[in-house]
């Protein structure tokens, strides 16, 4: 390590990532830490899903699929939003990933801006 190198934090409560099945937040069949690749201290947990709850999330993504019948203005204006909305939590979203992934502040800036990126091209 070179310098005086600080690791960004994300300075929030411990967050719980849910599952999002059928548009609808779920609880996992239990939780499993997910902790800075830093520090090692926990800064969150995720839900795991069962084979069930799996097997649910793909029928309704199925579903889904088949169903959306969006308009070109109205998917521009979804991607479009989701594009800004990523911008808007630029700094948070890179200090996440950085301690959850272990990538350089620098690598999880651009990771954030390829996101930001792929949405507003889709749009």
């Amino acid at each position: 390590m070179r310098g005086n190198v600080t690791t960004p934090t994300v300075e929030t409560a411990l967050r719980r990532a849910r599952l999002l099945i059928g548009g609808v937040w779920v609880d996992g069949t239990d939780v499993m830490p997910v902790s800075d690749k830093f520090s090692g201290r926990p800064i969150g947990v995720a839900d795991r899903a069962s084979r069930e709850q799996v097997d649910a999330a793909v029928a309704a993504a199925q579903r889904s699929f088949e169903s959306s019948r969006l308009d070109a203005q109205e998917r521009y204006a979804i991607l479009r939003k989701t594009g800004e909305l990523i911008e808007r939590r630029r700094a948070e979203l890179a200090a996440t990933i950085t301690a959850e992934a272990g990538f350089p502040i620098a690598d999880a800036q651009n990771e954030v801006t390829r996101a930001i990126q792929t949405f507003l091209i889709s749009a």
